[in-house]
Parts: C-alpha cells; structure tokens; sequence
C-alpha cells in the first residue's frame, strides 16, 4: 500500500514531537530551578549582610578573651577588623611577623565562630523602596518559583497525559523512515504507520500541541521577565513573597519555625496538624499557620503576639477551619 506521507514528513514530525516534549519536561523542571535559585539568591544577601558585621567588629576583639595575640602586628599587615581576617587563609596569617601557626590557628576558629554567629543573627528585610543588585535576584527569583509552580504543574500534567500515545505512535511510525524497511513492511505495519502520523499531525494542530506550545512560550517569557515586573509583583502581595521565602530558607526573616519555644513532642504533633487553608481570602506567613495549627491542636488558647503580628489574622482562620474539617469528616 502507499502512505499519504513521506519519509521526511514521518522524519520530521518525529522531531516536532520530541523537541515538544524535551521543552515540557524542561518546563517541568524548572520550577525546582527556580526554587534552588532563591536558594542561592538568599544566600548571598545574608552572605553580604554577614561580611558587612564582621567589618564592623575590629580585629582587638580576639584579644577579648585574653589570647595574648599580637593585634599591632595584625593591623600593621592590614588585617583591621574580623572580616579581613575571615578574607585570608591560616597560613597567610601565620605568615604575619609575630604570628605563630598555632596562633593563626586559634585565630582563624575564632572568626569562624564571630561568623556563625554573625550568620546565625542575620536577617533580610525585603522592601520595595530599599533595592539592590542582590534584592533585585532575590525578588526576581521569587517572582519566577511563584509564577512557574503552575507553569511546571501544567507541563507535567500534560506530559503524563501525552507522552505514552506519542512514544507508542512514532514506535509504529519509525518503519515509514527507512526505505527498504517500508517495503518490507506487511499491510498492517504500514496502517499502523499511516494512522500513527495522522494521530501525531493531529496532535500537533490539536489541543496538545496549542497547549504545549503556550506553555513553552510562557516559561520563556517568565524567563525574560525583568526586576520591575517582579518588584510590581511583590508590591501586590508581599505576604504571599515572605511565606515563600520562610518555606524555602526557613528563619531567614526571623521566624524560625523550629519549635518555638514548645517541647519537642509537642511541636512534632502541632507541626502534623491538619490546616486546610482552602476558602481562606489571605495568605498566612509561616508563623501564623503555626499559630494556627496550635490553637486546632490544643482546643484553647491565648494568643500573646506582640502588636502587629497578626493575632487577629492568626484567630479568624480557626473556626472556618475547624468547620470545615467537620463538615468533610460528616
């Protein structure tokens, strides 16, 4: 039988196909991208905002503690504050007229440990009215994980819908590519064939292809956003930005989340607590759900926040909580 295509027509189709599908699987993936992205965004402003404490404590602290170090000898060398010190490696510093190795030792853990703690107290501030190169990638990274969570959740929802009847129909298209192979080919591979590229066409005119290709062009232009989009963006919703943050660096704005002060048991059986937020009309920082799931777990409680931290927020999601989780388990 003949074939109402041809060998590059078959070749070709095959490639769209798999170019298409390469790209959603990218697309699929790039939300974890965009999420190690703020990652490394977060750690480089706290990486500055640690490296400008440390210039700001002089380099006599290490004889705070009665070390005996030679700090005349230091700063003649240049080293002037922790900073320097914790810029230089041990054998640069025992290198300094009057330094011994065991003193560059003892120096240098010392500044590992102004530095820890130092990035143990750091937090960021995000402000619209305050931006830098590094808030700037930290707001833009933001910007395209919140954005590209439902681009990735649709690429890979339409992958999993697609990607076996396309994989199936180029397996029955591949003797159409080869010459001799199609000769030699029975009736019935070459049906198979002949309906394995309409499908694949008609894929491709259809409602998989349209739907891919919006949301390849959506990542793209998520790519290419630039600051003042993702800055307008913040503006409109700062909430929803800092829980983001706090649920990927958690602490980072000063709302460590890790017992709060309850015992450990207690806090494994809060943090467990069911909290569903659907029909709320605000976002929680992550704190507040905290607070939240403790008022669910013990029944009864007095919130004791200062002003401004969103008792009230914090108190109404509560009873339309617990309602609701009523209503479901009815």
């Amino acid at each position: 039988m003949g074939r109402s295509f041809t060998k590059s027509d078959a070749i070709g189709i095959e490639a769209e196909h798999n170019n298409l599908m390469e790209g959603l699987q990218q697309a699929a993936n790039r939300f974890g991208t965009y999420r190690d992205a703020v990652s490394q965004s977060a750690d480089a402003m706290v990486r500055e905002a640690v490296q400008n404490i440390l210039k700001g404590i002089p380099v006599e602290e290490l004889n705070r503690s009665g070390a005996g170090l030679r700090i005349k000898n230091l700063k003649d060398s240049g080293y002037n504050n922790i900073a320097d010190i914790a810029s230089r490696g041990m054998y640069e510093i025992a290198a300094v007229d009057g330094i011994s190795e065991n003193g560059a030792r003892m120096i240098k853990q010392m500044t590992q440990e102004f530095t820890e703690r130092a990035r143990k107290d750091t937090r960021i501030k995000l402000n619209a009215d305050s931006r830098n190169p590094l808030s700037n990638a930290l707001i833009g990274s933001l910007y395209r994980y919140r954005q590209g969570r439902s681009i990735s959740d649709e690429a890979s929802s339409i992958l999993s819908e697609n990607s076996y009847r396309i994989r199936t129909c180029i397996y029955d298209l591949a003797p159409s590519k080869g010459t001799f192979k199609w000769l030699f080919s029975s009736s019935q591979i070459k049906q198979k064939a002949d309906n394995s590229y309409k499908e694949l066409y008609d894929m491709l005119r259809g409602d998989y292809g349209q739907r891919s290709r919006d949301i390849l062009e959506r990542m793209r232009r998520l790519d290419a956003s630039d600051d003042g989009t993702a800055w307008e963006d913040f503006k409109n919703d700062p909430i929803a930005y800092t829980t983001d943050l706090e649920n990927i660096c958690p602490g980072l704005l000063g709302s460590d989340e890790e017992v709060y002060g309850l015992p450990e048991e207690l806090a494994r059986e809060i943090d467990k607590e069911s909290c569903n937020k659907d029909g709320l009309l605000c976002t929680l920082r992550r704190y507040q759900e905290w607070g939240v799931k403790y008022a669910l777990h013990q029944g009864r409680v007095l919130l004791g926040d200062e002003m401004g931290l969103g008792k009230t927020v914090q108190a109404m999601p509560v009873p339309h909580i617990s309602w609701w989780s009523a209503l479901q388990a009815f």
